[in-house]
Order: C-alpha cells, then sequence, then structure tokens
C-alpha cells in the first residue's frame, strides 16, 4: 500500500509539474489533458486517476501556495498597528506582492471559477478560509472598535472585501500594475465598503 501511495505521490508532483510549464507557455486555456500527460511522462488515465479535470490541476497550484500565503498576512498583521482599515489594507497589499510573481496563474483561476462545478468551488472557498480568515478578523476587529456598525453584515461586507482583492489581480493584469499599484487600486474600494458600513 506504502509503494501505491508513494507511486500516486511521485504522478501528482510529476502532473503539477508539468501544468506549471504548460499553464504559461502555451497558458491554460490552450493546454490539454493530453500535453499535461506528455510533459509529464505519464499516461492521460494516470492524470485522470489523480485529478478529476484541468481546473482541478490549476486549483492545486494555487492553493499549494496559501500555507505561505497565511504566514506572510499573519506576520504583516502582526507588525501593523492601527485600526482594521489599516490592517486590511496592508493585509492585501502583502497578498498582492506574495502572489505578484504568479499573477498570470492567478487570473486563469479567477477565469476557470466561471464555469467550475459546485464542488470545485466548495473546495475552493475551503482552501482561502486559511489565509483570508484574517478578513472576517478585521471586520469583527472593526465593529468591535466601532469603525463600522454593530449592525453591519459582516458575511456581506467579507464578500465585498474579497471581491475588491479579486478585482486588485484583474485591474493589475489589464493595467500593467505593480503590487503596490495594485494595493492603491484596492484601498479606496476598502474605504467606501468600510465607510458604508457605519
Amino acid at each position: 500500500m506504502k509503494v501505491r501511495q508513494a507511486g500516486k505521490f511521485e504522478t501528482r508532483n510529476k502532473v503539477l509539474g508539468a501544468a506549471r510549464v504548460l499553464f504559461v507557455e502555451p497558458g491554460y486555456e490552450r493546454t490539454t489533458i493530453r500535453m499535461i500527460a506528455q510533459l509529464a511522462k505519464v499516461s492521460v488515465g494516470s492524470v485522470f486517476t489523480t485529478f478529476a479535470s484541468k481546473e482541478d490541476i490549476l486549483a492545486a497550484i494555487v492553493f499549494e501556495r496559501y500555507d505561505g500565503l497565511a504566514k506572510r498576512l499573519n506576520a504583516t498583521l502582526a507588525e501593523v498597528t492601527g485600526n482594521a482599515r489599516t490592517k486590511m489594507k496592508a493585509a492585501f497589499a502583502a497578498a498582492y506582492d506574495y502572489d505578484f510573481d504568479r499573477h498570470a496563474m492567478l487570473m486563469h483561476q479567477i477565469s476557470a471559477t466561471w464555469t467550475w462545478s459546485a464542488e470545485m468551488e466548495a473546495g475552493s472557498q475551503a482552501a482561502i478560509a486559511a489565509p483570508f480568515g484574517f478578513v472576517f478578523a478585521l471586520l469583527r476587529e472593526a465593529q468591535t472598535s466601532g469603525e463600522i456598525g454593530e449592525t453591519a453584515d459582516l458575511a456581506v461586507l467579507g464578500d465585498m472585501l474579497m471581491g475588491t482583492y479579486l478585482r486588485g489581480w484583474r485591474a493589475g493584469w489589464f493595467k500593467k500594475l505593480d503590487p503596490e499599484g495594485m494595493a492603491a487600486f484596492a484601498a479606496p474600494q476598502i474605504d467606501v465598503i468600510l465607510d458604508g458600513a457605519r
């Protein structure tokens, strides 16, 4: 059994390694499962035994960095002083900086989310809970301190803030912004959301 598990782990790593290369060039849309299998030197069947779809492979590539992102965000929030709004902006800036070298991959993931299954969406929501839990923690802090109203709907506000975060990636891509520019794009939107929640 251990040999079989080791084989699955090795296949998974080969598939992810090949997909990382191919999703950059020729690009996610043009890459096929057959191309991934060929570069990984595994059968197409082995790819499908390990992953349900190309979207599943993309999600695995993106999610693998979430532990590191969570550590980076926790370190940033431990260093930043000020109110919840200041901390939220600093955390967004740190997240943009952390993953900027993977901007193209994130754009593909954002695009893929429009068509993937409910199961994929549930997995995505579970995966982002650790690194982006800070959004709800800061909203609770803002409510406790009076920065936002005590009747403010934190679920709605959190969803709006996550939408702002994702729009920062899209704006960065099309406007050719660096991480600082993306953070500057998101900052006034954070202000509007939190001002409206007073």
